[in-house]
């Protein structure tokens, strides 16, 4: 469970009619996971201040983006390196009537888990893609100081072209 998960609280009179009885007291040897706001859990354990502040918007951008940017390089260069690897196979290109039928089936195995590998990273590129306009949609008024817009512009535009470019390859 998440902390934005939290379970509903339990109401009093509803813990009375599964004990049986009337309102009974908590047992003291439970622990909770949750901080309850009892006054008498104040005083036996005192809420300690945050130890980091929150993360403005733009700062957590700037993470995710500089992460997203390592992984779409990677799949730009493993897209390439399927189709350098395995022209034939990535391009749907004929097999030779000299091949015999296992290295036929090789190649038909071969391209069909190209196919997924593509489909698999245009499905990561579509995500890219939201991504970037959402976050250019949240970032637009925040200041050129805290977020380059230019930046999610060229990640917006980098993505997009990338799952174009695959959409037209697998349609």
């Amino acid at each position: 469970l998440f902390v934005w998960q939290m379970p509903p609280p339990i109401v009093e009179d509803n813990v009375a009619a599964m004990s049986g009885g009337s309102g009974c007291e908590d047992d003291p040897n439970e622990i909770s996971i949750w901080d309850d706001d009892e006054d008498g859990d104040q005083v036996l354990h005192p809420v300690e201040p945050q130890q980091h502040p929150p993360f403005a918007l733009s700062d957590t951008v700037s993470f995710i983006d500089d992460r997203l940017r390592a992984v779409q390089k990677d799949l730009v260069t493993f897209l390439g390196n399927l189709e350098l690897d395995h022209p034939n196979a990535a391009g749907g290109g004929s097999v030779g009537p000299s091949s015999n039928n296992s290295s036929t089936i090789t190649m038909k195995r071969l391209h069909r888990k190209q196919l997924q590998l593509q489909q698999t990273v245009r499905n990561m590129q579509a995500k890219m893609v939201r991504y970037n306009i959402l976050t250019l949609y949240l970032l637009s008024d925040v200041p050129s100081s805290k977020y380059e817009v230019k930046f999610g512009a060229r990640a917006l535009r980098t993505s997009l072209t990338c799952y174009l470019n695959l959409s037209l390859t697998l349609d």
